[in-house]
């Protein structure tokens, strides 16, 4: 039986204005909360997963 899987994913792309990091807990435990300026544009990621073909037996 083929136990083959195959997820594919389209996201838009995220660009980061200021304050990328303010979300990481070193940070805000120090400093408080942060805040993030972002947006998405017109291009796109493209995520592919796959179970791996190989397998050592």
């Amino acid at each position: 039986m083929n136990d083959f899987r195959l997820v594919i994913t389209k996201t838009p792309l995220r660009i980061t204005f200021t304050g990328g990091g303010t979300d990481i807990p070193s940070y805000y435990r120090k400093y408080g909360p942060g805040a993030v300026v972002s947006a998405t544009i017109n291009k796109y990621i493209y995520v592919t997963v796959a179970k791996n073909f190989y397998r050592d037996e």
